[in-house]
C-alpha cells in the first residue's frame, strides 16, 4: 500500500463549541472512512454495524445506559441525501479513472459523519450536584418560577412558561419568572444551553408535576423544590479518565457532497444534509430557533473550512483562528437541509 503525504494550509477544526470534540470526531471519522474503504464496504452499512447501542461498553469502561440514538439519525440523513446511490456512483467513476491529468469533468465525492454530544456531565468538579429549581403556586393561582438561570438566545424564560403552562394547565400570562437575585432564588448552576435543556427543564417538569399532584389534596400556596441527585453508580473519574462521563448522549449525522475542479483544484460544495436528535421541541417558535441556531453554526463551520488561510509558521492565527476567516456570502452557500 502506498502512502501519500499532502501539505495543506487548512486546519480541520478550530475553536468551536465543545472544545476538542470537533477535532476528535474529525480523526475518528477519517479512521472510520478508511476502514470502510479497506473493507470495500458502503460507509453507511459499516457505521450501522459499528455504532454504539444501549448496553455497550465505552473504551473508558463506562456503559451506555440510556437510549443511544445514533442509528435513527444515520438512517435519516442517508435517506434524505440519497447517500448510498451517490457514493456507489462516485466510487465507480473513481475506480474507472486512471488519472485526473486528462479529466475535464469535475471530480465528485460524498462524505458521511456521525457524532454525539454528551449531556449530563457526571464529573464532580463541574457536575450538577446541588443544582436546584423552585416553583410556587400562589393563592391567586399565579405561578412563580425561581431559578438562577439567566435568559439568553435560547429564550429560556419563554420555554419555562410553556412547560409549566402545559403541565399545570395555566395561561402563560399568569406565570412569572422571578428576578435572578441570588439572595432570593436557589442556585441552579451555570447558565449554558446544554445544561438548561437537559438539567433545568427536567427539574422544572418535576416541580410542576409535583404541584399538579399536591394541589388536589393540599391548600394553596404550594411550593416545590427539586434538586439534582448524585448518580446511583460511579460517574466519571477525571484522574484516571475512566467511567461514564455523561448520563446520556445526543446524536447527529451529516452528509456533505463535494466536487473539485480538476484544473484549478477549487472545491465546490453541492449540498449539506443534517439529521439531529434534538429531543422534545416545546413549540413551533422553539423549533424555528433550533433550526436557525444549527444553520448558523453550519455556515460558520463552512466559512472556516473554505476561507481560513494559514502559513505553516503562523502559530498565532492557528491558536486564534476567528480573525482568519469570513462568513461566506449567500451566493457561495450550498443548500443546507
Amino acid at each position: 500500500m502506498k502512502a501519500q503525504l499532502s501539505r495543506s494550509n487548512r486546519v480541520p477544526a478550530g475553536v468551536f463549541p465543545g472544545f476538542g470534540e470537533a477535532q476528535s470526531f474529525f480523526a475518528v471519522e477519517l479512521q472510520a472512512a478508511r476502514l470502510a474503504e479497506i473493507a470495500h464496504e458502503d460507509p453507511a452499512r459499516w457505521k450501522r454495524r459499528n455504532l454504539l447501542k444501549r448496553g455497550d461498553t465505552l473504551p473508558t469502561r463506562g456503559k451506555i445506559r440510556e437510549y443511544a440514538g445514533g442509528l435513527p439519525v444515520l438512517e435519516k440523513v442517508v435517506a434524505i441525501s440519497d447517500f448510498s446511490r451517490k457514493h456507489a456512483a462516485y466510487n465507480a467513476l473513481k475506480n474507472r479513472r486512471e488519472s485526473i491529468a486528462n479529466t475535464r469533468n469535475p471530480l465528485r465525492g460524498i462524505g458521511l459523519a456521525v457524532c454525539s454530544k454528551g449531556i449530563g456531565y457526571q464529573g464532580e468538579e463541574h457536575g450538577n450536584k446541588g443544582c436546584t429549581v423552585k416553583v410556587r403556586l400562589e393563592l391567586d393561582r399565579r405561578l412563580t418560577i425561581l431559578t438562577s438561570i439567566v435568559d439568553n438566545e435560547l429564550e429560556s424564560s419563554r420555554i419555562f412558561k410553556q412547560i409549566a403552562a402545559r403541565i399545570l394547565d395555566i395561561e402563560p400570562e399568569k406565570i412569572t419568572i422571578a428576578p435572578v437575585d441570588t439572595g432570593n432564588v436557589p442556585n441552579s448552576g451555570a447558565t449554558s444551553t446544554v445544561r438548561t435543556l437537559t438539567v433545568i427543564y427536567r427539574l422544572l417538569e418535576k416541580c410542576c408535576l409535583a404541584i399538579k399532584k399536591k394541589r388536589l389534596i393540599s391548600s394553596l400556596p404550594i411550593e416545590v423544590r427539586q434538586s439534582c441527585k448524585e448518580p446511583k453508580e460511579p460517574g466519571w473519574d477525571a484522574e484516571s479518565l475512566m467511567g461514564s462521563p455523561y448520563r446520556e448522549y445526543s446524536w447527529a449525522a451529516t452528509v456533505l457532497e463535494l466536487e473539485i475542479d480538476p484544473v484549478t483544484l477549487q472545491p465546490n460544495c453541492r449540498g449539506i444534509w443534517l439529521a439531529i436528535d434534538s429531543g422534545s421541541i416545546v413549540d413551533l417558535l422553539t423549533e424555528k430557533l433550533a433550526v436557525r441556531m444549527v444553520k448558523g453554526m453550519v455556515i460558520r463551520a463552512f466559512g472556516y473550512a473554505t476561507s481560513a488561510e494559514h502559513e505553516p509558521v503562523d502559530l498565532l492565527h492557528i491558536l486564534c483562528p476567528y480573525e482568519q476567516y469570513t462568513v461566506p456570502g449567500l451566493m457561495n452557500l450550498p443548500p443546507i437541509r
